[in-house]
């Protein structure tokens, strides 16, 4: 099936959207998973509303948190704007529960930010300058060198 929907974004055919919204909710995590990634490497902009229901979906037991990973790094090479209140939201958030995955996904959203826009993640980089986590100190100051140089 994956090999098909993978076909279909490649001549980029109107149906494939469809078959990637019915997979990303799927309840295969693995499906969902793959689904991901392959709207990530084909910049699949119509995927982005599916894939942020996948981030504000509630974790109760932890199982989801490497999902949420691949999908922070599919967001990432698509690179559109739109996601990243949701991102913004994930890391100004706290957690006693699973800190060390939310730890986790935190620093994966700062290392996937080079392809949006630098004047729209300049928020994020603000909040990543002040975070107790140093990883995240350390990549916002190299994105703010990097990317800020690009744009002047």
């Amino acid at each position: 099936a994956l090999e098909a929907v993978k076909t279909l974004l490649y001549f980029k055919t109107p149906d494939s959207i469809s078959y990637i919204k019915h997979y990303m909710l799927s309840k295969d995590t693995l499906l969902r998973e793959q689904t991901v990634r392959l709207a990530g490497v084909y910049r699949v902009k119509e995927a982005v509303p599916y894939m942020i229901e996948l981030l504000e979906k509630k974790d109760l037991f932890g199982a989801e948190s490497f999902n949420k990973v691949s999908v922070v790094k599919a967001l990432g090479d698509i690179g559109e704007p739109s996601a990243l209140k949701i991102l913004y939201k994930i890391c100004d958030s706290n957690s006693l529960l699973y800190k060390s995955e939310l730890e986790k996904l935190k620093i994966e959203i700062f290392k996937n930010l080079q392809n949006y826009p630098f004047q729209d993640v300049k928020p994020l980089l603000e909040l990543g300058l002040k975070s107790k986590i140093k990883d995240i100190q350390l990549i916002s100051e190299k994105l703010q060198k990097s990317i800020g140089e690009k744009h002047e």
